[in-house]
């Protein structure tokens, strides 16, 4: 899309038309100010559009050429033009943000061309939040962040401002997706503190992500308190966000060894869930194994597995559950507690593969570690070569990084063996990783 001033556009009509300047004139303006026009050095009137405009028409009429100009598009200003293409863009974006299947990559290359030659700053603002979105939905979440942080640095910088409170609430979820724990936490207490009326529905979004910052990073008590104060602030909590809280709380409950408490709260919201609740079914079940595997209830942790997996096996939207990850990296470690070693195998490598699907990086990184435990531990080099060819294949393509422990492990592991051949495959794998990130950097 060619942005040019009045001028300049006179100037394309004329050169592609083959008409030079006294013929537009009419012989009712000068063709000197035809060239002072042209070359930007005066602004065109509308007296003087409409001039130009009748006496285009009328010549081409006159030699048969199949062209028609309105004096509108004269007389539209470069301003006018750069906002009506960013607003088409954010027309573009929203009519396709859902569509997740979509390569953007060529629409996107011309936005961000178009960003930077044009200060549009609202509508950046805007432009940035859109792609943030898209690429949140397609699970690419380390762009969706980069655009996120577009966003936000393209603000008004007002107070009391929603759109800015839902673009730091949208940077917080997203850097928890990222294990960025503490960052998480500084763009949630933004997205307070830059709006005092932050609605209802926002504000807990906030509120609960702060908890589960705080979950993750190991700090118990302070998540507890952000579910005490949401329990208080919010009387009319939905159903979903109440199980969403009490979920945390379970969890924050079982990590603080709180057996008994976290198992109670548990059987509770089982008994408040609709029995074609599965995916939510799912979720209780994992939670109450788990604290049956904490505390090495052989018994029941037979009785829940059996349970778990009859879900797991009989639910028909498995595949795209959220869950079904968390699951089957539980199934992994409570089947290898009952010391069932081929199944524990099993369900690792299923909750990989659903950890990569459903791009979860914090049950991806567990799985893999507890998995190669296992395989090294078993001594079973066939599987741990099977295995160290999936790393590789994850860190060409940027799903996992090249410093995570199981990588460390590997290349102990092949060392030890003196199998060097493996563990150059690893290094170079990492050198080519790195050449691609640098490459990506120079393009954001």
């Amino acid at each position: 899309m060619e942005i040019l001033s009045s001028g300049q556009k006179i100037r394309k009509i004329r050169k592609e038309l083959k008409i030079n300047q006294k013929e537009i004139t009419g012989g009712e303006i000068t063709r000197e100010l035809i060239s002072i026009i042209e070359n930007d050095k005066s602004t065109l009137t509308p007296a003087v559009a409409q001039i130009v405009t009748d006496n285009i028409n009328r010549i081409c009429k006159e030699k048969n050429i199949d062209f028609s100009l309105n004096t509108e598009y004269l007389l539209e200003d470069i301003d006018s033009q750069i906002n009506k293409i960013a607003s088409k863009y954010i027309d573009f974006l929203s009519i396709n943000e859902d569509d997740i299947s979509k390569d953007f990559s060529k629409t996107i290359e011309k936005i961000e061309l178009f960003l930077i030659k044009y200060d549009v700053r609202e509508k950046k603002m805007i432009i940035y939040e859109k792609l943030g979105d898209i690429f949140r939905r397609q699970k690419k979440y380390n762009e969706s962040y980069i655009y996120y942080v577009k966003s936000f640095e393209n603000h008004n910088g007002l107070f009391n401002n929603i759109k800015l409170s839902s673009i730091l609430q949208k940077l917080g979820c997203i850097c928890i997706y990222l294990r960025k724990d503490k960052e998480a936490l500084d763009f949630n207490n933004l997205a307070l503190m830059y709006n005092y009326n932050i609605p209802e529905d926002l504000r807990f979004k906030v509120l609960h992500n702060n908890a589960l910052a705080y979950m993750n990073l190991k700090e118990y008590d302070r998540a507890l308190l952000e579910i005490k104060h949401i329990e208080n602030t919010f009387k009319n909590l939905t159903k979903q966000y109440t199980f969403s809280s009490n979920v945390l709380k379970v969890n924050c409950l079982r990590y603080k060894k709180f057996y008994n408490d976290a198992f109670k709260l548990s059987e509770y919201m089982l008994s408040t869930l609709d029995n074609n609740d599965t995916e939510n079914i799912i979720l209780i079940t994992v939670n109450i194994l788990d604290i049956y595997t904490a505390i090495k209830d052989i018994k029941n942790v037979r009785i829940y597995i059996d349970k778990l997996i009859y879900l797991l096996n009989n639910y028909d939207k498995v595949k795209e559950s959220c869950y079904a990850s968390t699951a089957y990296n539980q199934l992994g470690i409570s089947t290898n507690l009952i010391n069932n070693v081929e199944l524990s195998i099993e369900y690792y490598k299923k909750s990989i593969e659903a950890a990569r699907c459903q791009r979860n990086e914090r049950v991806l990184l567990d799985s893999l570690d507890e998995l190669l435990d296992i395989l090294i531990k078993e001594k079973n080099i066939e599987e741990i070569n099977s295995f160290k060819n999936q790393i590789i294949e994850m860190i060409l393509l940027d799903i996992i990084e090249p410093d995570i422990t199981p990588i460390f492990k590997l290349m102990t592991f092949y060392n030890n063996i003196g199998d060097n051949e493996s563990l150059n495959s690893l290094l170079q794998a990492i050198l080519d990783s790195k050449n691609d990130l640098d490459i990506l950097n120079m393009k954001y």
